[in-house]
């Protein structure tokens, strides 16, 4: 056995790695390893069975005598640069249990490559250039679970024979050149939560047994030239969390039976089709939906004015449709863009982009008015004019006395706002002062967050003030500030040993936003954990300390704050550690308060690998 996975290993593999007889197991990924494969690796190492490349920078061709000894069973080469032919010995592997292929620039005949192979339990392929067509062999691979082989040149049908795929959880076969109908065979996959066709040439109707699919959490058919109409046996499938059918051919009504999806989430999109007929309204059924996408299709009638208590959506859109009468009130529909009702002729309401209902009777009184109107506004318009005037010299003489006051004045009245915590020693203009209006050389950190930089004080006291530009943190500082500042109140009393202290924020003209912490010397919890001296450091008698301070923060911001306050991004970078490694809870720009008597919306917050499901 071989095995340097997770370093920072870098160079070529040396020729002679070809020669190890004995070898059963080569364990290489995550490193950055670089250059071609030895050619003649495999020849001489009959044993092997575990063999990984992924994540490096690997080159060029496999080794076509990888698997000359027909044992291997774990081969993952995910994350390169390899093209070429992969090795077609890898079709007498019968033993196969585990394939990473993904995301690199493989070339050739997928049925040349891969037969039967009946333990093979994870399959992806995709990102690749591969051709060929789906052989019925693969309906042997009876312990398969998640085949990908998205993103490549796949033509061909899809053959009735992945049917007999019983433990099948993911099949995802988009963005390839895949054609003809779906088999009505996949409803008899009853373990499948996720199913991916989209992008391809795939025509005919919705399968009627795919509404069988119990399980499905995720159903993707976007992007074919798939016909009829929506099957209303789709509403038994009380799994699905996302579901999307755009960019199709797909006509009739949409089925009520789509407001019996109660656990639809992420989106559901009907876009770019020709549905007719109303818009269901027991679509408020779907209270955990965040996207409604229906434009361009040929809905009439009026928006269900039940939409409107419809809490859990962040964007609807509606255009190009025929839909007509008044657009309902409701947060929703009035923060809605103006393009989610654009090419709508006979809609109106209060709504963006749209124009103002007419009210009744109005037309009968069109003459009258104007013979009022007229001559009202011809004398309202002259003493305008006179005020135009007066009002400009006032204007003129205290904008020159302005600029008299402007000359002599503090710096503080470039803030647009200000909130310090009621013990505060110093001001923002200290700290302004203390990084030499925030240059360079006090910059400590950069990210997507902002700019972090070093303030020390006069008092020898040292700050952490992070900036962040207002128009780049999501739009959501620029739209909603005065929210923002009555939850930046509530941050500076929090008063705990386990949470950095926080002194302040300001907002300066301009656009930038500062928050304003205490610093902690030994930095993040990723930098100790992962640094040189982090094992030795970090025994399990101080992981567990860690934790528990962690715990103790988080137990305190929800239960012992009123309101209730939510951090929304623990990670290791919003870890601090002092010098005794105590934990102190940092960053809270993702952070929310929550309301005890009302439902919660938040939109997704947090890192990557981190945040919530």
């Amino acid at each position: 056995m071989l095995d340097v996975n997770t370093n920072q290993l870098q160079g070529e593999l040396p020729d002679t790695i070809s020669h190890l007889e004995n070898l059963q197991i080569l364990s290489l990924f995550s490193n950055n390893f670089s250059g071609v494969i030895p050619q003649d690796f495999g020849q001489n190492s009959l044993s092997l069975y575990f063999v990984s490349f992924a994540e490096n920078s690997f080159s060029g061709e496999l080794p076509p005598v990888l698997c000359n000894g027909f044992g291997l069973e774990y081969f993952t080469a995910n994350d390169n640069n390899f093209t070429g032919s992969l090795p077609e010995c890898l079709r007498n592997c019968s033993g196969l249990v585990r394939i990473r292929l993904e995301g690199n620039q493989f070339t050739g005949d997928i049925s040349k490559v891969f037969g039967v192979h009946p333990n093979l339990v994870y399959i992806d392929l995709s990102g690749n250039q591969l051709t060929g067509e789906l052989s019925p062999e693969w309906g042997k691979c009876f312990s398969l679970t998640y085949f990908h082989i998205d993103g490549n040149r796949i033509s061909g049908k899809i053959l009735d024979e992945i049917a007999n795929l019983s433990q099948l959880q993911v099949l995802s076969l988009s963005s390839n050149e895949l054609i003809g109908e779906i088999p009505d065979e996949l409803g008899d996959l009853e373990m499948l939560f996720k199913l991916n066709l989209s992008n391809n040439h795939l025509t005919g109707p919705i399968p009627q047994k795919i509404g069988s699919l119990q399980k499905l959490g995720s159903l993707d058919f976007a992007g074919n030239e798939l016909t009829g109409s929506i099957p209303r046996v789709l509403g038994n499938c009380n799994s699905l969390q996302m579901l999307n059918l755009s960019n199709n051919r797909l006509s009739g009504e949409m089925p009520a039976e789509l407001g019996n999806l109660i656990f639809l989430q992420s989106f559901l999109d009907l876009s770019r089709n020709s549905i007719s007929g109303d818009i269901p309204s027991n679509m408020q059924k779907l209270t955990k939906l965040e996207n409604l996408n229906l434009s361009h299709n040929n809905f009439s009638g009026r928006i269900p004015i039940e939409l409107s208590s419809m809490d859990s959506l962040q964007s609807i859109d509606l255009s190009y449709n025929n839909l007509s009468g008044q657009i309902p009130n409701g947060k929703l529909f009035q923060n809605a863009s103006a393009k989610a009702f654009i090419g709508n002729a006979g809609l109106c309401g209060n709504a963006k982009g749209v124009p103002p209902c007419a009210t009744r009777g109005s037309n009968n009184h069109d003459q009258v008015l104007i013979q009022v109107i007229v001559p009202v506004v011809s004398i309202l318009l002259l003493l305008l004019l006179g005020a135009i005037i007066l009002g400009f010299l006032i204007l003129r003489r205290k904008l020159r006395q302005r600029d008299e006051n402007i000359e002599n004045s503090n710096d503080d009245e470039s803030y647009q706002s200000l909130i310090w915590e009621r013990e505060g020693k110093f001001t923002f203009n200290d700290i302004v002062k203390a990084t030499d209006n925030f240059h360079e050389n006090c910059c400590i950190g950069k990210g997507g967050f902002g700019t972090v930089y070093k303030a020390v004080m006069p008092t020898g006291q040292i700050l952490a003030t992070k900036r962040f530009n207002i128009s780049d943190s999501g739009g959501i500082l620029a739209t909603n500030l005065q929210s923002f500042e009555s939850e930046i109140h509530m941050l500076t009393n929090i008063r705990h040993r386990n949470i950095i202290k926080f002194y302040g924020f300001c907002s300066r003209k301009g656009g930038f936003m500062y928050l304003v912490y205490e610093y902690v010397e030994r930095g993040s919890l990723r930098n100790v954990l992962y640094g040189e001296a982090g094992v030795e450091e970090l025994d399990w008698v101080t992981r567990v300390k860690i934790i528990q301070g962690v715990a103790h923060a988080l137990a305190y911001l929800h239960h012992d704050c009123n309101p209730t306050i939510v951090h929304r991004d623990i990670t290791l970078n919003n870890i601090l550690l002092e010098t005794g490694l105590e934990p102190r809870l940092a960053d809270f720009g993702t952070a929310r308060l929550l309301s005890h008597d009302s439902s919660n919306w938040t939109a997704v917050a947090g890192s990557y690998g981190y945040m919530a499901p």
